[in-house]
């Protein structure tokens, strides 16, 4: 009898371990099931500096096969100069010319060295005498001189002065020529190349 009671509590102590054991194995995978539905599926973290196409330092694309490339450049010059600025200045048809007269043309030449009968040297002096025929307006009168040969200019050159009112001047210069073309026949020429104007508008 005593056998039979041992073995009895022996069997309820394993059976009560057994127990313990398969109770604690039931919560432990109660517990992962839990943990495994609170977290979800795997989801990989996103940075929202990620999104749209990559650019490099420069500002254009990292991926020059991306659909959605675009050069995004320097930002520009900050709208450049803005265009040409507009003036005050008076339209070209509000100023007229004043009256001048251009007379006397004189042309003077003289040859100062021959080699035999050829002058390989010579002088010619070009003049004309400029009035300003308006009574209020001074100015500077331009006189542009030219020497010519067969219609072929030789040299020329422009002429300076400021007249008064109502004032005459003789404008004269002196060319010197050498070489071959000191013994060809020099015509003397004289021109108005600039005349101070008025305001009419």
């Amino acid at each position: 009898m005593v056998e039979i009671k041992i073995f009895n509590t022996a069997a309820i102590f394993i059976a009560v371990i057994v127990l313990v054991i398969a109770v604690a194995i039931m919560l432990n995978l109660s517990k992962i099931d839990s943990n495994l539905r609170d977290q979800g599926p795997d989801e990989e973290e996103t940075n929202p500096e990620d999104d749209g196409p990559d650019f490099d330092e420069d500002g254009e694309n990292a991926d020059p096969e991306d659909p959605n490339s675009f050069t995004g450049g320097g930002g520009g010059s900050g709208g450049g100069s803005g265009g040409s600025t507009s003036t005050s200045e008076e339209p070209d048809y509000c100023y007229q010319q004043i009256s001048y007269s251009l007379r006397n043309f004189i042309s003077n030449s003289e040859c100062n060295e021959y080699s035999g009968s050829n002058c390989i040297d010579k002088s010619i002096t070009c003049s004309v005498t400029v009035e300003n025929l308006d009574s209020n307006i001074s100015g500077n009168f331009e006189i542009l001189f030219k020497i010519l040969s067969n219609n072929e200019v030789l040299s020329s050159r422009v002429i300076t002065n400021l007249l008064n009112p109502d004032q005459s001047l003789v404008f004269e210069t002196t060319f010197q020529v050498t070489g071959i073309n000191a013994d060809k026949n020099i015509d003397c020429s004289s021109t108005s190349n600039a005349i101070p104007t008025r305001y009419v508008c």
